[in-house]
């Protein structure tokens, strides 16, 4: 019979001991994590990342006693403005909800002189047009912008309110709509993993901001948030190289087609459930330069020295006020670069400035209109994606409002800058107040015709 002997039994003892000793600290490891991911959740860590990454709990109001307000996170860095309501609307009363980007939450700025805050958008300023007008009714709109909110957010919206009676539906986006997608694309390409409690760890949030800030640190890379609005460095999110125009072309393509889907999804929801919606092109401020964190930094290849060759021209063009010259110096180096070149939008704006000096005003806002389209990064609507807005409108049979148009006409030159516009998108005070008639007389047309208020006195 085999013996064994005290020497192998202390060993197995031992290694015995040692799993024991692995897996309690694996254990307490795990307990730890446990313990981590409370606290995370308890101080309300990254809150914001559950509406971007859409799991199921992302919604922006919440009930309580019978009165619907926004979620506390929601109302954190300005998401949204919209104040509480009634969940059952009250008899006598027309509900409206404005649904769109920050432009339509009345975005502000921070400026060097202090803060400019746009007190009432438009939303607001309908509301009291439209209670003043007709005093036996009651009128509730409803600011439902939401800050950098691109058409796939913007459907998940317009779901829920349609729990609430609306009577009208408001769409207004465009600026949100490229740029998001390249803000989130690290979350975006794994939507099979939106509903996996490990994509919701508030552990994993914290390793990835931590990574983030050691990349800040220690290798001199900007440190960005994920939920921030704009990167400080755009150089470090173009989507496309410079000079690859069927990726760009592609993924332009894409995203047009993805708003375009989007919308008429919106539209599908409203007319399934009776409610009358309203589509809106997007203005913006064509006399806004673009980035300049988006053209080349570096003359590295052909394209590129041709590009700071031309701006060091036209510069001296410029300053001989040679304005006819300068703008056909800086369309000749638009032809010679290659599509999708991140330089061309600017070269295109340094043609409208030097054209409106020369009195070519139709030709200068040609030329900042190529320059807003061309945009590598756009960060303002663009003529495609308004025609698709505004063909989609035309296809479902919906009251289309052609804001762009709206604003073109506000102006005596018929080019939108800052006298409209706090920046390249954002409407200044006297932007919200142009547009709000607009949008009144739009309700005001589709109240009639369903009918909706009975002593309305049209």
């Amino acid at each position: 019979m085999e013996t064994t002997s005290p020497e192998s039994l202390a060993s197995k003892a031992g290694r015995l001991e040692g799993c024991k000793g692995k897996l309690a600290a694996l254990l307490l490891g795990f307990v730890a994590l446990l313990l981590l991911e409370g606290v995370l959740r308890a101080v309300g860590y990254r809150d914001d990342l559950r509406f971007i990454t859409f799991v199921p709990e992302s919604k922006i109001f919440q009930q309580n006693n019978g009165t619907v307000s926004l979620f506390p996170e929601r109302t954190k860095d300005h998401q949204f403005r919209t104040k509480s309501f009634p969940a059952v609307k009250p008899k006598g009363t027309i509900r409206i909800f404005c649904v769109g980007d920050s432009v339509t939450l009345g975005w502000h700025l921070k400026m060097p002189g202090g803060t400019i805050v746009i007190e009432k958008p438009y939303p607001d300023m309908l509301e009291e047009k439209l209670n003043k007008a007709f005093p036996s009714l009651n009128f509730e709109v409803l600011n439902c912008g939401g800050s950098g909110h691109a058409s796939y957010r913007l459907k998940c919206v317009v779901d829920e309110i349609l729990d609430y009676q609306p009577d009208i539906v408001t769409v207004m986006f465009g600026s949100s709509e490229f740029s998001e997608a390249r803000y989130y694309k690290d979350w975006s390409d794994r939507k099979w993993l939106y509903g996996n409690w490990i994509m919701r760890s508030k552990i994993l949030m914290l390793m990835r901001d931590l990574l983030r800030l050691s990349n800040h640190i220690f290798a001199g890379r900007s440190y960005n948030r994920i939920s921030e609005t704009r990167p400080v460095d755009m150089a470090d999110h173009l989507p496309i190289n410079y000079d690859d125009a069927t990726k760009g072309e592609d993924e332009m393509s894409g995203m047009l087609e993805q708003a375009g889907h989007n919308l008429d999804q919106m539209i599908s929801a409203c007319l399934d459930r009776g409610v009358s919606i309203i589509v809106c092109t997007e203005a913006s401020n064509l006399r806004h330069r673009p980035w300049d964190e988006t053209r080349p930094r570096t003359a590295k290849n052909p394209a590129d020295r041709l590009f700071w060759d031309t701006l060091g021209s036209l510069d001296e063009l410029r300053g001989k006020q040679m304005y006819s010259e300068t703008a056909q110096v800086a369309l000749d180096a638009i032809r010679k670069l290659p599509a999708w070149h991140a330089g061309i939008p600017h070269l295109y704006y340094l043609r409208g400035c030097a054209l409106e000096n020369a009195g070519r005003l139709g030709e200068a806002k040609e030329a900042y209109i190529a320059a807003r389209d061309s945009e590598t990064f756009p960060v303002r609507n663009t003529t495609r994606l308004n025609r698709i807005i505004k063909d989609t409108a035309s296809r479902r049979g919906v009251k289309l409002l052609d804001i762009e148009r709206v604003v073109e006409k506000a102006v005596p030159d018929g080019i939108p800058d800052d006298r409209i516009f706090l920046d390249r998108m954002h409407f200044n005070e006297e932007g919200h107040k142009i547009v709000t008639p607009v949008f009144y007389d739009a309700i005001t047309n589709v109240l009639e015709s369903r009918k909706v208020a009975l002593k309305m006195q049209l």
